[in-house]
């Protein structure tokens, strides 16, 4: 405690925050990107989003005023409202005008934006991505068991690499797997997550959606956490700001042993060579050069140290080191009649694997550099064309898959049309070219009805087709690559109906399907796995998302739901049977009550049985789980900011269960979390 209050005492001069969450949007409803956020009493600002969408951190209360600005729209002034989340709509004017002042509004449905947003604040302490994600319907996070092991996110029983991940626009995808490892990705770095089942524009070959994480906004802070199995990490964030410009620094590291007791075959030992080491660095930065033009930039360096301890019944000696380095920049311009903005990213990974039971001493260079450039142009009223071009250079240099490159180019198009005000029509059209092996188009055409009369309800209907073209491990990896595959192809509809009721919060609900032809799955080949093409895959299923927050008593939560039967299509013994390692039902729920200085929290999420690998007589199955956490938080002043102190229980029912076969995770988990903002 002596290293806390001394960080405490070196910080004194900051002061206490709180987080609100807006959206800037248009008349019609439509995002307004690039807008400038800024609080007017203390000059504190922030830059909305591609989709208007801002986190504002700061010494905010209700009543506060901020304003509004963006290059060809009336200026106005926002008193905030009780609620931390809440809509700024802007009229089009590119005359200078008398600013306009009123509350604050709540949000207007818009099945543009997301379907689920996953928040982290501070009085939660420091949580794992399996409770900040598992919230959205439909997801699976796959784990190799505790800390150190491999994490990836896939929905709706597809393959991960069916889902993109964003941070602040740019793709973070490992080009070598086609997947996003996000224990790569340090816990103080991730703020919350955005779920947006139906992607659009340059974005429409993610066939299963986009997930939108957002880093962190805090201005100050100090977390240190300590918990079951050795776990220990802290991080310090800090930031400077300027009328015009603002930067942010975070750095951290985390340290688990990860013994926790397993069972085999009635016998039960701790769990070895399952610790994990994490060290890193982050920083983001936010330059307006004028009205109309800005830059921002992010970077994350993060390098970790794993034991792999194996399966359960044939423990492992070996171990990983692995790390990534990314950074980001984007340019925005806007005029009266356009936004553009250009992106440059670049993103390095190694990857040192060593076994010596298995003599296994390989090694993984990647280097990915992406140039995007996009433009969305008025041609009147009810009209809107947006152009985006992407160009990515890929190099691999890897013991098991060779060295391999590969050059990207992707073309997109879209128009939205607005015939009549409730309505509106947006046809996509992408084109890929792939290092002259792939030169193909896909399409997509969306059509939103949000009528007048019902002002908190929006419906959107779409159908269009993607393309996902074989990794370098899929072509290349040594056993088991397969030059032959094809590129799978996946045909998408889907219904969307989203209601915001005044007092009973906003609900989210959607229909889909999702036929695949030639879809990639790795299967066992002797002793080894190997990557062939499925012939036809049918995924058929519907989500639910419902989130709330009381006026009246300091209690918000959530409800989401999911249900998909995905099955084979192709005749033989596996026809018509539900795809391995997806969950026909998932569900969660959480509820928060604050009263006061405290904040009492309640999470449950639920995954229904699934099968593992096919077999005879019987398929081997993971039986279904359900999983309870639960935390008591306390906050109060010292030294004009903020300290939290947050006890948590993860798994508070001790459930044994797997995510993948043969790979347990830990059992009933504690954590405490020292988190000092200023």
């Amino acid at each position: 405690m002596r290293r806390v209050f001394s960080l405490i005492i070196l910080w004194g001069f900051l002061s206490a925050q709180s987080q609100w969450l807006g959206t800037v949007v248009s008349k019609d409803g439509s995002p307004v990107a690039y807008a400038v956020v800024q609080h007017s009493s203390t000059g504190k600002w922030t830059i909305s989003d591609e989709n208007g969408y801002f986190i504002f951190t700061g010494v905010f209360n209700t009543g506060d005023t901020i304003t509004v600005s963006r290059y060809g729209y009336c200026i106005k002034k926002l008193i905030l409202p009780v609620k931390p989340s809440f809509i700024v709509q802007l009229s089009v004017n590119p005359i200078n005008l008398p600013q306009i002042t009123e509350l604050g509004s709540r949000i207007k449905p818009n099945s543009r934006q997301e379907f689920f947003t996953a928040i982290k604040p501070a009085s939660l302490g420091e949580t794992e991505y399996n409770q900040l994600l598992q919230g959205i319907p439909g997801l699976s996070l796959r784990s190799y068991g505790g800390p150190a092991s491999i994490k990836t996110i896939s929905l709706d029983g597809g393959p991960a690499s069916h889902t993109k991940i964003l941070i602040q626009g740019f793709d973070i995808t490992n080009i070598q797997n086609g997947e996003t490892d996000i224990s790569q990705l340090p816990l103080p770095f991730i703020e919350q997550a955005r779920f947006i089942p139906v992607a659009s524009g340059s974005q429409i070959g993610a066939s299963d959606g986009l997930i939108l994480l957002d880093p962190w906004s805090t201005g100050h802070r100090v977390q240190l956490s300590s918990g079951s199995y050795g776990h220990n990490a802290s991080s310090i964030a800090t930031s400077i700001a300027g009328a015009k410009w603002a930067s942010r620094l975070l750095i951290g590291n985390r340290n688990d042993s990860g013994k926790y007791p397993v069972t085999w075959r009635g016998n039960t030992f701790n769990r070895q060579n399952n610790h994990f080491k994490q060290y890193y660095a982050a920083t983001q930065s936010s330059l307006i050069l004028s009205e109309q033009l800005f830059i921002k930039f992010l970077a994350l360096y993060s390098k970790q140290e794993r034991g792999v301890a194996g399966l359960v019944y044939s423990p492992s000696s070996a171990w990983r080191d692995d790390y990534i380095l990314f950074w980001g920049a984007t340019s925005g311009l806007i005029t009266t009649k356009s936004r553009r903005h250009f992106r440059i990213s670049s993103r390095s990974s190694k990857d040192h694997y060593h076994d010596e039971t298995y003599n296994i001493n390989s090694t993984h260079s990647l280097e990915s550099y992406t140039l995007n450039y996009d433009q969305s142009t008025d041609l009147g009223r009810s009209l809107t064309v947006d152009f985006s071009l992407k160009y990515s250079i890929n190099h691999l240099n890897s013991r098991d898959a060779g060295f391999q490159k590969r050059n990207t180019l992707i073309n997109s198009v879209g128009v939205a049309w607005e015939p009549l005000k409730s309505i509106s029509i947006k046809p996509d059209w992408q084109h890929y070219s792939v290092s002259g092996q792939v030169d193909e188009s896909v399409s997509q055409i969306t059509a939103e009805w949000s009528p007048e009369s019902l002002t908190y309800f929006t419906a959107t209907i779409s159908t269009g087709n993607s393309i996902r073209y074989p990794t370098f491990n899929e072509l290349y990896w040594v056993p088991g690559g397969n030059i032959d595959l094809k590129a799978e192809h996946t045909t998408n509809h889907s219904l969307i109906c989203v209601l915001a009721m005044s007092n009973w919060g906003h609900l989210n609900a959607q229909l889909f399907t999702k036929q695949s032809k030639d879809l990639i799955q790795w299967v066992p080949q002797g002793s080894y796995w190997s990557p062939k093409n499925i012939k036809s895959v049918s995924r058929t299923g519907w989500r639910l998302a419902w989130r709330w927050v009381f006026e009246r008593i300091p209690v918000d939560g959530f409800l989401s739901l999911g249900r998909v039967r995905a099955k084979y299509l192709e005749p033989g013994d596996h026809y018509e049977k539900q795809m391995v390692y997806t969950p026909q039902r998932t569900g969660a729920a959480a509820l928060t009550w604050s009263p006061k200085w405290w904040t009492l929290h309640w999470q449950v999420h639920h995954t229904s049985e699934m099968i593992s690998r096919y077999s005879w007589p019987a398929d081997i199955t993971l039986p279904g789980v359900t999983l309870h956490q639960i935390s008591v938080g306390y906050r109060f002043q010292v030294f004009s900011g903020q300290l939290h102190l947050v006890i948590g229980l993860e798994n508070l029912t001790d459930k044994i269960y797997e995510s993948v076969q043969g790979y347990p995770e830990p059992g009933r988990t504690w954590r405490l979390t020292v988190t000092y903002e200023r």
